[in-house]
C-alpha cells in the first residue's frame, strides 16, 4: 500500500469490514507498543539516575526526560508504523504546512485563556496571589526549564492521544466516535493524579475531543500542542495552581483558591471549575474561525 492509495480523507472509514478491522487492529497496537515504549524508557530512567519512577513534579531535568521517554515512543510508532504501511508522519499530524501560524495561535489561545480564569478568579475574590520568594536568576532559570517542561508534556500527550492511533481508530469507527472514545481514554488517564476531581477528568476529556477537532480542520497537531504547552505552563509555571490535581515546585507565584470548587476546582486546579468549560467553548469557536481547513498529508 502506498500514499497514494490512502483516501484523500486521512480519517475516512475504511470501506469494508477487513479495512475496518485493521485499523483497528493498528489502533490497538499502537497504544500497547507506545505503553511498552514508554514503560521501558521508564526503567532506564530509574536505573540510570537512581530515582523513582513517578517523582513529584517538579521543574528539573529529571521532569524534562520523564517527558521524552512518553513523547520519543509515540513518534517512533506513529513512524515505524506509519511506513509499512506507506505513509508519513504527516500523515499523523505533523505536517510541516501551518506549523508557525498555528502553533503560535496554540500558544497564544491556551496562554490567554488560563490567564483569563485566573484573573477573573482573582478578580472575583476566588483566588489570591502570593509573594514572589525567589531571586531573578532563580526565576528565570525556572522559566527556561518549565517552557520546555511543557512543550514536551504537549507534544508527547498529543502524540500519544491524537496522533498515529486517533487516525487509524477513525478508519475502523469513524471520526467523531475515535476522538470521544480517546477523549474519554484521556480523561482517565488524569485519574490518579493526586487532588483530582471528576469535573477536572472531564474537562480533560472534553480537551481532547477539542484537540482532535484542531487536528481534523487543520490537518495538523500544532495548534493542539501549542495550546498544550501553554495551558499547562500557565497553571503550573506562571501562575502556581493546580493543574490536574498536581502543583509543580518552583513556580513562578504561588496563588492560592480560595472559593468553592465548583469555581475554583479545588485541589484539581482551574481545569475542575467551571470557567474551563467557557474557555474550551471559545477554543473551538478559535479553531473553527480562526484556523483554515487542510488536509493532513
Amino acid at each position: 500500500m502506498t500514499l497514494a492509495d490512502v483516501s484523500p480523507d486521512t480519517f475516512a472509514g475504511r470501506p469494508t469490514l477487513a479495512g475496518r478491522a485493521l485499523a483497528g487492529g493498528l489502533a490497538l497496537l499502537g497504544l500497547v507498543l507506545w505503553g511498552l515504549g514508554v514503560f521501558g524508557a521508564a526503567q532506564l530512567i530509574q536505573l540510570s539516575l537512581h530515582a523513582p519512577l513517578r517523582p513529584k513534579p517538579e521543574l528539573s531535568g529529571f521532569s524534562v526526560a520523564v517527558e521524552l521517554a512518553v513523547a520519543a515512543p509515540a513518534l517512533l510508532v506513529a513512524l515505524g508504523l506509519g511506513r509499512l504501511r506507506g505513509e508519513g508522519l504527516d500523515r499523523f499530524g505533523f505536517s510541516r504546512r501551518g506549523l508557525g501560524r498555528d502553533l503560535a495561535i496554540g500558544l497564544g489561545t491556551g496562554l490567554g485563556l488560563m490567564s483569563c480564569i485566573v484573573v477573573t478568579l482573582y478578580v472575583l475574590g476566588a483566588l489570591q496571589f502570593g509573594p514572589v520568594s525567589q531571586a531573578a536568576p532563580t526565576l528565570a532559570r525556572n522559566a527556561a526549564v518549565g517552557a520546555l517542561l511543557f512543550a514536551l508534556v504537549g507534544l508527547a500527550e498529543e502524540a500519544a492521544f491524537r496522533a498515529y492511533v486517533l487516525v487509524q481508530l477513525s478508519r475502523a469507527v469513524g471520526f467523531w466516535p475515535a476522538a470521544l472514545t480517546l477523549g474519554a481514554l484521556f480523561g482517565l488517564s488524569h485519574s490518579g493524579n493526586p487532588g483530582e476531581n471528576p469535573t477536572g477528568l472531564f474537562t480533560a476529556g472534553l480537551f481532547a475531543v477539542v484537540a482532535a477537532y484542531s487536528f481534523r480542520r487543520t490537518g495538523a497537531l500544532w495548534f493542539a500542542i501549542g495550546f498544550h504547552a501553554a495551558w499547562d505552563f500557565a497553571q503550573s509555571v506562571l501562575f502556581g495552581v493546580p493543574d490536574s490535581g498536581s502543583v509543580i515546585k518552583g513556580a513562578l507565584s504561588e496563588a492560592r483558591v480560595l472559593g468553592p470548587a465548583w469555581l475554583t476546582g479545588g485541589a484539581a486546579g482551574p481545569e475542575g471549575g467551571v470557567l474551563t468549560f467557557v474557555a474550551l467553548a471559545m477554543t473551538a469557536l478559535v479553531i473553527r474561525f480562526g484556523l483554515p481547513r487542510r488536509s493532513p498529508a
